[in-house]
């Protein structure tokens, strides 16, 4: 993903012990900073967003939003 000349590499998992999926948004070049998880729980059947960096814009955020509501919910 390239937003605003910065290229962030998305990672997709399951997370057993919170009985979820998340979707995590990071810098490519170290990609151990992560700036922001997008967490949908099996359990309530609703997302939530956590943001690891202040001062984050607001396009990468939208866009991982929408990732998330595609890639995350499972299909029924």
């Amino acid at each position: 993903m390239k937003l605003s000349n910065e290229k962030f590499e998305q990672v997709i998992g399951s997370d057993l012990e919170r009985d979820g999926m998340y979707l995590e948004i990071a810098d490519v070049k170290n990609s151990a900073d992560a700036y922001l998880e997008i967490f949908y729980s099996d359990i309530t059947h609703k997302f939530s967003l956590t943001l690891f960096k202040e001062d984050i814009d607001l396009e990468p955020i939208e866009e991982a939003i929408e990732i998330a509501k595609h890639r995350l919910v499972p299909i029924s």
